[in-house]
């Protein structure tokens, strides 16, 4: 049974006692120091030490209670944030592209270790993760703080997965909040239909080839590393389905030279998009432009006809189109931003536009497109008010 013992009785009123539980014979007796409340009565810090006393005895009989000694061996092994971290890149390595592996190594080295690298993993508490994103906020946009937050979560459900913490610190409150000034800067990155149709019209002067990928670019919203993918295989121009299956990745050694990698799309997924009559027209022209071609080939190469084009390429071109045009910021993501941001404010559904995005969830899009998404609902809701306050 547990015995308690009075030790000392600080200037405040506050008294330590020192709980003993025996654990049999030739076996080291257990210690707990109890602090009593000042603030409270005799009567209830005698309960609270009873049952503090209770639970300690319970806790080293069913043998939940890991002695200094193993505390100590087990908090050795465990490795601090920076080290596992080095782990945890490794282990994605095997799952997606080296160009995500690269940013997530950048929100480590340059936003999480240099705040929490050095502590134990299983030592991180959730006030300290609250800390490190709340002060964020004022230094890095909200895509910054999300992206940092979303690496943490990771980092973290990893760390649990491979046992050696039971539980993230990494609270979903704390995710970044986009705030009003910066949804509508987020929203100002999107062109509206009015200025894709005066774009599609300003380009029609330009070579078929890029008419063609910035068509593209603009019906259905695809990153610029699969536009470089594409291969004619993947259109079907009777019904303009265009299957995203492939991605281009850049990768650049230490000397800087870049090496193309074809990887799947960042999702890890497949998916179906759609080209309207005209661009499926304008690909039609491009194919007797160019003459013999392998199905199989890509759509959009290089010199040689056979290296597919860069997405660096892309996008220096497209920039280099909106320059002489006078089309302000155009490059290809700024055309993603705006198949989503009409497709959301026009009543399309979240998870459709998510997958049409090719990202890996719904909450994903959410998160990007927030403000669209309010406005489609605003607009949604619009509509059934007019229906039902509607008198005949």
């Amino acid at each position: 049974m547990a015995s308690t013992r009075l030790i000392k009785t600080e200037k405040d009123g506050t008294q330590i006692y020192e709980i003993n539980v025996s654990q049999g014979r030739n076996k080291p007796r257990r210690t707990l120091r109890w602090k009593s409340d000042p603030n409270k009565s005799d009567r209830t810090n005698a309960n609270a030490l009873k049952k503090a006393a209770a639970i300690f005895e319970e806790q080293i009989k069913a043998g939940n209670l890991k002695s200094k000694r193993e505390i100590k061996a087990e908090r050795a092994a465990m490795p601090t944030v920076s080290e596992y971290g080095a782990e945890f890149l490794k282990a994605k390595a095997a799952e997606i592209s080296t160009k995500t592996i690269e940013f997530y190594g950048f929100m480590l080295e340059g936003h999480i270790y240099p705040i929490i690298g050095s502590i134990k993993l299983n030592e991180v508490q959730p006030l300290e993760i609250k800390k490190l994103l709340a002060d964020m906020t004022a230094k890095y946009s909200y895509s910054t703080r999300r992206h940092v937050y979303k690496t943490l979560r990771q980092l973290f459900e990893a760390a649990i997965t491979d046992e050696y913490i039971s539980k993230t610190p990494v609270k979903k409150e704390y995710a970044p909040k986009e705030n009003k000034d910066t949804a509508t800067s987020e929203s100002s990155k999107a062109y509206t239909i009015n200025e894709l149709k005066a774009i599609k019209k300003k380009i029609e002067a330009y070579p078929l080839k890029w008419q063609c990928i910035i068509n593209i670019l603009i019906d259905t919203g695809i990153r610029r590393g699969e536009v470089a993918a594409l291969r004619w295989q993947s259109i079907d121009f009777a019904s303009g389905a265009v299957l995203i299956s492939q991605n281009v990745v850049e990768i650049k050694d230490k000397r800087g030279k870049a090496d193309l990698q074809i990887n799947t799309p960042k999702s890890g997924a497949a998916r179906v998009v759609y080209i309207s009559p005209k661009t499926a027209e304008l690909l039609k022209d491009y194919a007797a432009e160019i003459g013999a071609y392998n199905p199989s080939g890509f759509i959009f190469t290089q010199a040689d006809g056979i290296t597919p084009i860069t997405p660096h390429a892309i996008s220096s071109y497209v920039k280099k189109i909106g320059k002489l045009e006078g089309i302000d910021d155009l490059h290809p993501h700024k055309l993603r931003h705006s198949f989503a941001s009409v497709s959301l404010t026009h009543g399309a559904d979240i998870v459709s536009v998510s997958g049409l995005l090719g990202h890996s969830s719904p909450d994903i899009t959410l998160g990007i497109y927030s403000h669209s998404n309010e406005d489609a609902n605003k607009a949604t809701s619009g509509q059934y008010l007019d229906i039902i306050n509607h008198e005949d």
